[in-house]
């Protein structure tokens, strides 16, 4: 039992290597933005949020981020939004990324306390689909197609009764 204690602790203080599976409870913390906004801890409680793991240099994630503007254009009002997490070495390349682009969702750099919860991920993009109670409802780890992207649109508040995944679908 001992053993088992020390390699948990060994493993905590890595803080890399917790991976979180669905069905786990995440509570975001404070965020920096890379536009230089700072979020509260708790900002996004009662939102379905979409957390992708990416970097400027993933070809995968060229293909996949404008389904992911897409999404958050189209449901960002309806309680679901977006938070792209950069694993780039450096913020001005993620910056820069992110302008070239004109993405208007959240993006922030890993950071110790998003490592704690989500560990460094193994390939990317990856992405976490986190429900407004705070649990962890999909992962999609690697490149995903857009109509599975777009399809995440079904985690957004439907109070208006439209279909939002076919509407995100439309607008791309």
């Amino acid at each position: 039992m001992a053993g088992v204690a020390i390699v948990a602790l060994a493993l905590m203080a890595y803080g890399g290597s917790h991976r979180p599976r669905v069905g786990d409870k995440i509570d975001l913390p404070a965020l920096k933005l890379l536009d230089g906004q700072r979020l509260p801890a708790g900002y996004f409680r009662g939102r379905a949020v979409v957390v992708e793991y990416w970097a400027s240099w993933c070809s995968y994630c060229r293909q996949q981020d404008p389904y992911l503007e897409s999404l958050a254009l189209n449901t960002g009002g309806k309680g679901l939004d977006i938070l792209a997490v950069s694993v780039d070495s450096s913020a001005s390349a993620a910056k820069a990324y992110i302008q070239k682009h004109q993405y208007t969702f959240s993006a922030v750099m890993q950071n110790g306390a998003l490592r704690r919860l989500f560990g460094d991920p193994h390939v990317i993009p990856e992405l976490f689909v986190i429900t407004g109670d705070g649990r962890i409802a999909e992962i999609i780890r690697g490149q995903t197609s857009g109509t599975n992207i777009l399809g995440l649109a079904r985690y957004a508040r439907a109070d208006d009764g439209g279909d939002h995944t076919l509407q995100a679908y439309r607008s791309y």
